[in-house]
């Protein structure tokens, strides 16, 4: 191997890394009377970890411009159980069947929400969606967002099972995520319902699903069609169109021969036509003006080859005319006349 030849290095260069640029969030924190957090649901997007997004979009936005970098569902959208500890490190991550314990160093049943963990807040369901804003300053790297609303987590493994349905990968592709209100209903202490407004996020696309398919992105596989027919309706194209086409068959011989060969023309008749380079609806026309008549009509195409081939008559050269010569004056003449 020669020097020249060597290039990047292994487990550096071989590995696509691309750097996160913020975060995006539904809202914010707000601290009860008690001294607890407890999370503010808004209804736009909190840019405040994310400033060029910010600049971007403004206040009281609720759709961004997104595009998956890699297509990997999983990469794009983790979702699973998460026990943090305090100083904000996971000690348990499960899917609802098993988990993988740090404290324990192994696997362990995961018992979801029925988690004693999870009943005490310490364990809850959690989802990070990383994406880029391509029409944003700053598109090449990577945003993300976090979210544990259950009608979120659902909004978004949905949209991305039917983005990669439709276009066979979820990468490159134009996308809005949207925030969008809904109404919860819950039943208080004393028993009493309320309703209360949510906003959750969707994906969308930015084409119509017949945009999709005239793309031929349907399903990720190439579509193919068949070969339009040669016979042009002349009342759907232009004049200048079907005289192309005519000037097309006039010179593929084989095609024409074979539409003759069906109509049974004499060869001495097919022998005038090309003699004169007669073609298509001219032939047509004299066909029907003969009624099929083939010796008048060969009789006809001999004279007009026979005038073809037969050299026009020389022109005489026109000799210039003598002027007469001067009469000479006789004076006794004139005076006789």
């Amino acid at each position: 191997m020669t020097p020249h030849r060597i290039r990047g290095i292994k487990g550096l260069t071989d590995t696509l890394w691309i750097p996160r640029k913020g975060r995006v969030r539904k809202g914010d924190k707000k601290i009860a009377k008690s001294g607890n957090e407890f999370p503010d649901e808004w209804d736009h997007y909190n840019f405040c970890d994310a400033p060029l997004l910010g600049e971007a979009y403004g206040d009281n936005c609720r759709v961004i411009d997104i595009m998956f970098a890699v297509n990997d569902p999983a990469e794009v959208l983790d979702v699973a159980y998460m026990r943090w500890s305090k100083d904000r490190t996971w000690k348990c991550r499960g899917d609802g069947v098993i988990a993988w314990s740090r404290d324990a160093d192994d696997e362990i049943e995961c018992l979801g929400e029925e988690c004693q963990a999870y009943k005490d807040e310490e364990c809850t369901r959690q989802a990070r969606l990383e994406f880029i804003c391509y029409k944003a300053p700053g598109g090449l790297a990577v945003h993300d967002i976090y979210t544990t609303g259950r009608r979120d987590i659902q909004n978004l493994v949905g949209g991305i099972a039917i983005i990669e349905s439709l276009f066979g990968r979820i990468d490159g592709i134009p996308l809005k995520l949207h925030l969008e209100p809904y109404q919860a209903a819950y039943v208080d202490d004393a028993g009493k319902k309320h309703t209360t407004n949510h906003y959750a996020l969707r994906l969308d696309t930015e084409l119509s699903l017949l945009e999709v398919k005239r793309l031929n992105l349907g399903g990720g596989k190439e579509m193919v069609l068949e070969s339009p027919s040669k016979e042009l309706p002349e009342d759907h194209f232009p004049k200048s169109l079907q005289e192309g086409a005519r000037e097309v068959e006039a010179v593929e011989p084989a095609e024409e021969a074979a539409e003759e060969e069906k109509l049974e023309i004499p060869g001495e008749v097919l022998d005038g036509f090309n003699i004169l380079g007669l073609a298509g609806e001219v032939r047509e026309q004299l066909i029907m003006i003969f009624e099929g008549d083939w010796g008048k009509l060969l009789a006809h195409l001999n004279l007009k080859v026979d005038a073809k081939q037969s050299p026009a008559p020389a022109k005489k050269a026109k000799t210039p005319k003598k002027k007469p010569p001067a009469k000479k004056s006789n004076k006794a003449t004139e005076a006789f006349f």
